[in-house]
């Protein structure tokens, strides 16, 4: 198994605002923390570094009950305002 198989998420969604924006809010961590979590959700680490071969990690919290979720992996394209 290669280092990349079964392991690729793809996601399309149309967004109503410019392009500029949703790509800052998917690779600006301070914008990121605002878009994709609420309560009662926290971000305890986030790193965007969306660049070819860069790495991300997320890591929230359920403030309520504690559970917590991670995932990371590394970004395999990332051209500005069009294609992460």
């Amino acid at each position: 198994m290669t280092e990349n198989e079964g392991h690729t998420i793809h996601i399309r969604r149309p967004i109503s605002a410019p392009q500029e924006r949703v790509y800052a809010a998917l690779t600006t961590p301070e914008l990121g923390k605002q878009w994709w979590a609420g309560p009662p959700w926290e971000f305890t680490k986030l790193t965007l570094e969306a660049t070819p071969g860069g790495k991300f990690e997320y890591a929230i919290r359920n403030t309520e009950d504690g559970t917590e979720y991670r995932t990371d992996g590394k970004y395999l394209e990332a051209k500005p305002h069009e294609r992460i």
